[in-house]
């Protein structure tokens, strides 16, 4: 398995957010730091998305994955 990451470039440690958090600045909260928001509030977030879903309701429900853990977004349908 380790030759097929070096040939395909991957590294298998770390998570590709490490590389990316410089990069999408301070504004963005880290999944890590989501339980001290208030409810309610509106915070920026990044990350992979891993999971994503559109119901029969006007909202798309995604599944975000960031260095620290699964983050669960709801983005509905503006009016």
């Amino acid at each position: 398995m380790l030759a097929e990451y070096e040939l395909l470039g991957l590294c298998p440690e770390g998570h590709i957010m490490e590389l990316l958090r410089p990069e999408v600045g301070a504004e963005v909260v880290p999944s890590k730091a989501l339980p001290a928001c208030a409810e309610a509030e509106l915070v920026k977030v990044t990350g992979r998305v891993v999971r994503r879903q559109r119901t029969l309701a006007k909202a798309v429900f995604l599944t975000l994955v960031d260095d620290w853990r699964l983050t669960p977004v709801v983005i509905w349908e503006q009016k």
